[in-house]
C-alpha cells in the first residue's frame, strides 16, 4: 500500500470511529455509568410525555453506547424516534452507532433523514460524507464536502478531507489546491505537508514535492519514512532532468 492510499484510509476510518465514538472505560467508571442507567430507568417511568421519554431514551442510549451495548443503544433511540419522529439528535445518534457497527447503509438513512429535516446540518453532512467515502461513493462524498466548505471555509481539515475524496477521483490538481489552502490555514499541520508531498511525488512533481519534505525533514530527520520519500523526489528529479 502507497503511502497515499494508506493516508486516505486512515481520514475514513478516523472520520467513520468518530462521529458518534464510544471507548470502553475502567470498571469504575463502567459502575458508575450502570448506576445512572438504572436512574434513567426510573425516570422513564415517571413521565408519560412522549418528548421527555424521547429524551431520557436519548440519554440512556449514550451510556449504553459508552458502555458498548451498541444493541441496547439502537434499541433505545429507535424508541425515542417511535416517540418523537422529529428528534434529529437521535436519529444522528443512531446512524452514527450504525456506522460504527458496520452497517453504513442503515446510517445513511438516518443522516438521509437529518438532512431532508436540517438541509444544512454540520455533523450530518459531515459523518455521511465519510459514510459515501467508505461506501466508494466519492462524488456523493464530494457533493457533501462542497456544501461543508461553502460555508465553513476557513476550516483547514475541511480543505484536507477534500483533498482526500478528489485523489479517489483522480482530480490530483484540485486535490494539491485544496492541501495548499489547508497549509496556508494551518501552516503548522504535519499531515497536510505530508500529504501534499506524497501527492506531488506521485503525479511527477519532484521539485515541488523535494521542497515540501525538506521541510518535513528539517523538523523530524530521524524520521525514516519522510526521508525515503525525499530521496525519492531527488531522484525523480535526476530522472526527469535526462528528457530536457
Amino acid at each position: 500500500m502507497t503511502k497515499l492510499r494508506f493516508i486516505i484510509m486512515l481520514f475514513t476510518l478516523f472520520l467513520i470511529s468518530t462521529s458518534y465514538g464510544f471507548s470502553l472505560q475502567d470498571e469504575g467508571s463502567s459502575a458508575s455509568v450502570r448506576m445512572e442507567i438504572e436512574n434513567q430507568t426510573k425516570r422513564l417511568y415517571t413521565t408519560s410525555n412522549s418528548q421527555e421519554r424521547a429524551y431520557i431514551l436519548y440519554e440512556r442510549a449514550k451510556l449504553y453506547n459508552y458502555l458498548g451495548d451498541s444493541e441496547r443503544a439502537i434499541h433505545d433511540l429507535t424508541s425515542a424516534i417511535e416517540l418523537y419522529p422529529s428528534f434529529i439528535d437521535a436519529y444522528y445518534a443512531r446512524g452514527s452507532v450504525f456506522n460504527n457497527v458496520g452497517l453504513p447503509e442503515k446510517a445513511l438513512e438516518d443522516l438521509n433523514i437529518i438532512l431532508t429535516m436540517a438541509p444544512n446540518h454540520q455533523h450530518a453532512l459531515r459523518t455521511r460524507a465519510a459514510v459515501y467515502m467508505a461506501l466508494e461513493k466519492y462524488s456523493l462524498a464530494l457533493q457533501d464536502m462542497n456544501k461543508l466548505i461553502q460555508t465553513n471555509n476557513k476550516i483547514g481539515d475541511l480543505f484536507y478531507q477534500r483533498s482526500l475524496i478528489l485523489m479517489h477521483l483522480e482530480k490530483f490538481d484540485e486535490a494539491v489546491s485544496d492541501l495548499t489552502t489547508a497549509i496556508q490555514l494551518n501552516p503548522d499541520n504535519g499531515q497536510f505537508l505530508l500529504t501534499r508531498g506524497s501527492l506531488l511525488l506521485k503525479i511527477g512533481k519532484f521539485h515541488e514535492a523535494k521542497a515540501d519534505l525538506e521541510i518535513l525533514h528539517a523538523a523530524m530527520p530521524d524520521n525514516e519514512e519522510i526521508a525515503t520519500l525525499l530521496k525519492m523526489a531527488e531522484a525523480g528529479i535526476i530522472y526527469q532532468a535526462q528528457f530536457q
